[in-house]
């Protein structure tokens, strides 16, 4: 038995915190900075390769604190799998401003360097046991070295040239993510 009550802050009411309700809801898509908290290497599930698991904190702004968990494969029987996989750190490693080759030696590298990566949602997946879908989570989109801006961004926020042409018809609508209930979604 433990008595936490010998540990526990007595500047802190620790009786006034709200009791957990699972897994925190995803950030908003958007462009965010961040840093590399923690890396760790682990057999993929099938232990057939290897995977690369890191841990990224947002470091500023509204969702101070929170985390997005990315993961490169690194060795895996799928070379489109692999490759993948290698990119997407390289991409990272551009970003957090550390030589590739130096990464590959030692992830630790990688560790606290500030960067900004575009961040959205994972594709919607469908729990083969009860036929719903996984809650929705965070992926990073694009790394971005930090002192860059998105390309994305610059588009919006460039003035929009004068064209005595007409408008071209507007794209077809994407598909609507799964939102209800999202913490930044108001509801009318």
């Amino acid at each position: 038995m433990a008595d936490l009550s010998q540990y526990l802050d007595e500047s802190f009411d620790d009786r006034a915190v709200a009791a957990s309700t699972g897994v925190p809801e995803p950030v908003p898509p958007g462009e965010y900075q961040l840093q590399v908290e923690q890396t760790e290497l682990q057999p993929t599930k099938d232990q057939t390769g290897m995977m690369l698991k890191a841990t990224l904190v947002i470091v500023s702004g509204e969702f101070e604190g929170r985390k997005v968990f990315p993961q490169f494969n690194v060795r895996n029987k799928s070379a489109q799998a692999q490759t993948i996989g290698i990119g997407e750190f390289k991409a990272l490693c551009i970003a957090c401003g550390v030589d590739y080759e130096v990464a590959r030696g030692d992830t630790d590298a990688l560790l606290y360097k500030p960067f900004r990566a575009s961040i959205g949602f994972e594709k919607e997946q469908i729990n083969p046991s009860t036929g719903q879908p996984y809650p929705l989570k965070n992926r990073v989109m694009k790394y971005i070295p930090a002192g860059q801006a998105a390309p994305a961004a610059a588009k919006q926020t460039a003035p929009a040239a004068k064209s005595s042409a007409p408008a071209a018809p507007a794209a077809p609508a994407r598909p609507a993510t799964p939102q209800a209930g999202l913490p930044w979604k108001k509801t009318a």
